[in-house]
């Protein structure tokens, strides 16, 4: 069994399962997701914007793991720091791979059950598997409003210079790293 740990927003939900996947595509077994970063990280570091678990509206091939599975590899989330950190000592397993200790390479050696922790944000990853994602990282059909898609698609095709604008301030609001005031995108989007 490999087992990803999947956490923050949808960007980086899509490189872990990805991860994931290619390891489970080498060497074959369940493949599941350990999502209780999402039930128990307010607990733990109130810096973080608020994020949902997003890769349950994909057609993905991965379930989710239980606590005893996960009791296999590491400490589940749910408990506080301290005692996560003395508990993870006592049962971690060989078999607990993290980016951040080993790099992304370590994808390329793993034989056997696993559990991957980290973002594993390489292209690299996903060039073995795009087949697979591209399959799987369809919408599935309960989780598409078709009125409310058909609303928007006849409000955008009927103006001639819409565009779609994105900003990423989520993850640094409250934060040292510089994010530009409010009226400052007001003010773009007005030029």
């Amino acid at each position: 069994m490999i087992i990803s740990r999947i956490r923050g927003g949808l960007g980086n939900q899509l490189f872990m399962y990805a991860a994931g996947r290619l390891v489970q595509k080498r060497i074959g077994g369940a493949y599941k997701l350990d999502i209780s970063w999402f039930s128990c990280w307010r607990h733990r570091n109130s810096k973080h914007v608020h994020r949902d678990f997003g890769l349950d509206i994909f057609e993905i091939s991965a379930g989710i793991a239980t606590n005893a599975e996960i009791w296999k590899f590491t400490v589940p989330m749910c408990y506080p720091n301290f005692i996560r950190g003395i508990l993870r000592k006592l049962r971690r397993n060989k078999n607990f791979y993290e980016e951040n200790e080993c790099g992304w390479q370590i994808l390329n050696e793993i034989r056997g059950d696993c559990f991957l922790k980290g973002y594993w944000v390489q292209p690299e990853i996903l060039e073995e598997i795009h087949d697979e994602l591209r399959r799987e990282l369809v919408i599935r059909s309960e989780c598409l409003d078709w009125s409310e898609i058909e609303h928007w698609y006849k409000k955008i095709i009927a103006e001639p210079d819409a565009v779609c604008v994105h900003f990423r301030r989520g993850d640094f609001v409250g934060t040292s790293l510089g994010v530009l005031p409010d009226d400052y995108y007001a003010n773009a989007l007005s030029q």
